[in-house]
């Protein structure tokens, strides 16, 4: 893999370029762009700053699956044997921790990464799993299914620690009305996941029911769910692009002010800070009740996800996902903070 880059020099963000050292002021750079990753890039995950994992792959190309880990000096590839891209990566453990990290994908894709290794778990689907989280190693939750199936399918997978099993609901039970794209919760009794036509389902500990989003009747695709507690949970998607907010007992538009066409990606820190990213490079950010536009910096490929660190770090990750299948994939990945990892991607 041809890896080069390290912050995109532009003559107007030029300060926003660190060092290195760390005394700089926050800004944010680009890791590696379309000249260094031939895959794209879909999801981001870490435990802090020092412990960081990247998905993503070839859709439908010859060059399979991606994923990445950086230790705090150095960026490796993890092989798998995975037939295609993975969708979206989640850890189970807290910053200074050490536990598992699950990965989902095409095809039904499952696999625990542990020590280093990744490891192909038995999936009871098919369908493309487009997200996933759990708050234990023992207990999570994959969504996803086929959104270009008439009509289109879903599925929620659920893991007790000794197996997945299939927990879609009945259809005349719940109406979930499309592929699910993510699932996130703010603790087991209280999860969401969403997808299209503005769906959102909410499980209680005991059954999923239908949220009223708001958005149903323009068939926004939600894209991702992320949030803070119980009370404070964002939602993205799009076209139009909109940002979605549930206070703990009903969903409501939220008016950034900034413009964009499709968002993808959201991730909300334990204060209330909340980044968002989209296509063509955007990245909003809400920060002591003012929403701020970081688009002009970069990287600006589109967007696919976002990880908030509390530390303040944050990482963003796409490239050229929206070209078809079997397209030539360029990857993207920037960094927001003081101390941009290094831009050079080892082979497995």
């Amino acid at each position: 893999m041809k890896l080069r880059l390290a912050c995109a020099v532009f003559a107007v963000f030029a300060s926003g370029c660190s060092d290195g050292d760390g005394d700089g002021e926050p800004a944010w750079t680009q890791v590696f762009d379309g000249d260094d990753l031939d895959r794209v890039v879909l999801s981001v995950w870490g435990s802090g700053p020092d412990d960081v994992y990247l998905v993503g792959g070839g859709l439908g190309g010859s060059r399979g699956p991606l994923l990445a880990h950086y230790d705090g000096s150095t960026w490796k590839e993890i092989a798998s044997d995975a037939a295609d891209a993975f969708w979206w990566v989640w850890g189970t453990y807290g910053a200074g921790d050490q536990g598992d990290v699950f990965a989902v994908g095409e095809q039904g894709a499952i696999y625990r990464i542990r020590n280093g290794s990744a490891e192909a778990m038995t999936s009871p689907t098919n369908l493309t799993l487009f997200g996933v989280w759990g708050e234990s190693p023992s207990d999570l939750w994959a969504v996803g299914g086929d959104a270009l199936a008439q009509p289109p399918t879903a599925v929620i997978l659920r893991y007790d620690g000794a197996n997945w099993t299939d927990e879609t609901p009945d259809s005349s039970a719940v109406p979930i009305g499309g592929a699910l794209n993510k699932v996130w919760g703010s603790s087991p009794n209280d999860v969401f996941a969403v997808g299209q036509n503005g769906t959102v389902l909410h499980y209680d500990g005991a059954n999923w029911a239908v949220q009223q989003s708001g958005v149903e009747a323009d068939k926004i695709i939600l894209t991702t769910v992320f949030g803070a507690s119980a009370n404070d949970v964002y939602a993205v998607g799009g076209a139009p692009a909109r940002v979605l907010h549930y206070d703990g007992s009903a969903w409501s538009i939220v008016n950034t002010g900034i413009p964009a066409s499709v968002l993808n990606g959201v991730s909300v820190a334990p204060d209330g800070e909340v980044l968002v990213v989209g296509n063509g490079g955007v990245k909003m950010r809400l920060r002591d009740g003012q929403w701020s536009d970081e688009t002009e910096q970069p990287p600006f490929a589109d967007l696919h996800a976002v990880w908030l660190d509390t530390s303040g770090v944050a990482y963003t990750v796409g490239g050229n996902f929206l070209a078809p299948r079997g397209s030539q994939r360029l990857g993207a990945v920037g960094y927001y903070g003081t101390e941009p990892p290094p831009t050079s991607l080892p082979s497995r």
